[in-house]
């Protein structure tokens, strides 16, 4: 297999992002023998039902971030939080353990 074809590559494809979005799985390939950008039933579709992809598994954060938008009770959704611990002397104590 050629370096190419083992690589994942990340494209603003225009029109691509009028799909909207559904979770589920990845709906986007690239096919390398025809060069082809590659739409993928995530599900079967009925007649002028609505076909939509899936975005990712990101959170609500990298969701809004990267395509404008955040979904309702995301299963993907998480919360980042940096906690301060306040140094006390026990802490400069352990420092030198």
């Amino acid at each position: 297999a050629s370096d190419l074809q083992e690589s994942l590559v990340l494209a603003l494809v225009p029109g691509w992002d009028m799909m909207n979005h559904e979770n589920g799985s990845m709906t986007t390939d690239f096919d390398i023998n025809t060069k082809q950008l590659v739409y993928l039933a995530m599900r079967d579709y009925k007649a002028g039902e609505e076909l939509t992809m899936c975005y990712g598994y990101r959170q609500n954060e990298l969701l809004l971030m990267y395509s404008g938008f955040a979904v309702l009770d995301n299963p993907y959704d998480a919360f980042d939080m940096d906690i301060k611990i306040p140094r006390d002397e026990l802490s400069k104590i352990r420092d030198l353990i």
